[in-house]
């Protein structure tokens, strides 16, 4: 198993997803020599030119907020909007706080909530279904797209989008996605209709459910007071779980590291590249908890 993941993260780590066979995705994971080498840079807008025999690196357009090109200067790229998460797994390293794509799923603590409501949380479930704020959403990715294997790469192009997010400016935020969610699931349907066993296309426009579409649709910010209030508690209620989740992965990083310290002892000349590893861990843990402590205090 060992021989195993230490090859996957050979290849996943070095390989990307390249358009070479059109016909066939399956052929598509491969090596593309100096591509692989070029560093991630947040927020650059211009990347490398590929074609199967060439590579280009143009120079910003004038309009580019990038940096312009210099001799002797390091060529980098965004590899996209991606989480420290992602990145430490698809790549190999985080950027910490300053990145501002940072954000933690809550995907199961959302869903765990609509499960308690029986029949009326299924129901609830299938009008954000049916209204597409429930499930995956499509990412944009830039070249390159790092992948376990070519078949995998559509999906990994997927993720789940009830989140916490960093934000830009420090400013950590729930998605739009959860708050569309917890605003339905306190709303209250009638019981004839929280009990119904009908498919939600009538559900859809009833009258109960109009003061959630006024929100969805921009023409009101809340449901109601008492709305907004219990949605802020739970809320706080999931930040508070996902917080302790992250302090206790912390723990956990804190526990291996005095393990590997305490067998480390008078080995100092050894190279500590497995200490970068879990200080890169800790990272994600503490801006999962940072994130989660900003939003659960709003």
């Amino acid at each position: 198993m060992l021989d195993f993941a230490l090859g996957f993260l050979n290849v996943n780590t070095r390989c990307i997803w390249f358009n070479v066979d059109p016909a066939n995705k399956d052929n598509n994971l491969t090596l593309c020599p100096v591509i692989d080498m070029i560093n991630h840079a947040p927020r650059r807008t211009t990347k490398p030119e590929a074609l199967l025999s060439t590579l280009a690196f143009s120079s910003p357009t004038h309009s580019s907020p990038d940096p312009p090109l210099e001799d002797g200067a390091e060529l980098c790229f965004s590899y996209g909007p991606h989480e420290d998460a992602m990145l430490l797994a698809e790549y190999g390293f985080v950027v910490g706080r300053t990145n501002e794509h940072n954000a933690v799923e809550i995907d199961r603590f959302v869903e765990a909530l609509f499960d308690a409501q029986g029949r009326e949380g299924e129901l609830k479930r299938q009008v954000l279904e049916d209204e597409a704020y429930w499930g995956c959403v499509l990412l944009s990715f830039s070249l390159p797209l790092s992948a376990p294997a070519a078949r995998f790469a559509d999906a990994a192009r997927t993720r789940r989008d009830m989140t916490l997010q960093s934000g830009p400016d420090d400013s950590p935020s729930a998605s739009w996605r959860v708050l569309v969610a917890l605003r339905l699931l306190h709303l209250r349907l009638p019981s004839h209709l929280a009990s119904s066993t009908s498919s939600t296309l009538s559900l859809l426009g009833h009258d109960a459910l109009a003061p959630w579409q006024h929100v969805v649709s921009g023409a009101a910010e809340r449901i109601s007071v008492g709305n907004e209030k219990v949605v802020q508690g739970t809320l706080k209620g999931v930040c508070g779980a996902v917080e302790k989740e992250a302090l206790d992965g912390l723990a956990r990083c804190a526990e291996v590291r005095a393990r590997w310290d305490k067998e480390a002892a008078g080995k100092a000349d050894e190279e500590d590249e497995s200490g970068a590893s879990l200080g890169m861990l800790e990272t994600v843990w503490r801006e999962e908890a940072r994130i989660a402590k900003a939003v659960g205090g709003v």
